[in-house]
């Protein structure tokens, strides 16, 4: 850059949130000698396995916003685990969030109940990481407000304002049908290589799932114990399992276990930052 526009001396600050803010610290800290200072903002320095204080994170921000909120979405997702447990309550699942394909027409695994898990909590992550973001469709909404504000509406119990929440975040993307339902299907989705046509393919995704089995873990678990307002729905496993399943059986616990610490060891994590 200094060579492109011809500067001399001249002393360069990084900026990021979030991943890139992380890279913006751990540049000043490779290359002192390039860059004066370094911003990150919620900067995830420390690589770790299971992350499962993400989803604690979630939750004190709904509770910090609204405990009615929060206390909602909690009941909300206890009776859809118990629901989960017999064929009519997955029935009625299936009906409620319009899943795509149907409980019925899957083998049922684990990896899919947690996969399910996932995309419906998966609102409230959006949400709570982007809120008032002031960019793109979060500029104008889709933040905690917003979800919360379905959440309390009394005039709907709080399994279907589940669903609400469900599909008002679609509509992010053009709105809401169906609620996609196979980790099968996302995992062949991963595995897709090669940029096509369709608009509304996210090559990030596989990427960021590479860097994710391979360099920092960053798995948003349910692990924080069953108190969480989630519930324990999403384990370790089910992370591990996709990183397995998307580039191949030798990226096991083991493998994304070392690679997390060589990670630590490069930069040497939050406490051995410098």
């Amino acid at each position: 850059m200094n060579q492109k526009y011809n500067l001399v001396n001249a002393s360069w600050i990084t900026f990021g949130g979030s991943y890139s803010g992380a890279l913006s610290l751990w540049a000043r800290q490779q290359h002192p000698e390039l860059i004066v200072g370094a911003v990150g903002s919620s900067a995830p320095v420390e690589a770790e396995v299971d992350f499962w204080k993400y989803m604690q994170v979630v939750e004190d921000s709904l509770r910090s916003y609204s405990n009615d909120c929060a206390e909602n979405v909690r009941i909300g997702f206890a009776q859809m685990i118990d629901m989960m447990n017999t064929e009519l309550g997955r029935e009625q699942l299936t009906e409620l969030f319009k899943l795509d394909p149907p409980f019925s027409n899957l083998s049922l695994t684990y990896n899919d109940i947690q996969n399910f898990y996932s995309t419906i909590y998966g609102n409230f992550q959006g949400a709570v990481q982007y809120s008032g973001d002031n960019a793109g469709p979060y500029a104008t909404g889709f933040g905690i407000p917003d979800v919360c504000r379905i959440m309390v509406n009394k005039d709907t119990d709080q399994l279907t304002s589940l669903q609400k929440v469900n599909a008002y975040m679609a509509g992010m993307y053009g709105g809401f049908d169906s609620t996609d339902n196979s980790y099968s299907d996302m995992i062949d989705y991963l595995r897709i290589t090669e940029f096509g046509n369709d608009p509304f393919f996210d090559s990030g995704a596989r990427s960021w799932t590479w860097q994710t089995c391979t360099e920092f873990g960053y798995f948003q678990t349910t692990d924080g114990g069953p108190n969480g307002i989630f519930g324990s729905v999403t384990p370790l496993s089910l992370y591990i399992n996709m990183c397995r399943d998307v580039f191949g059986q030798q990226f096991d616990a083991d493998y994304v276990t070392a690679a997390i610490r060589s990670t630590l060891d490069y930069y040497g994590g939050a406490g051995g930052y410098k």
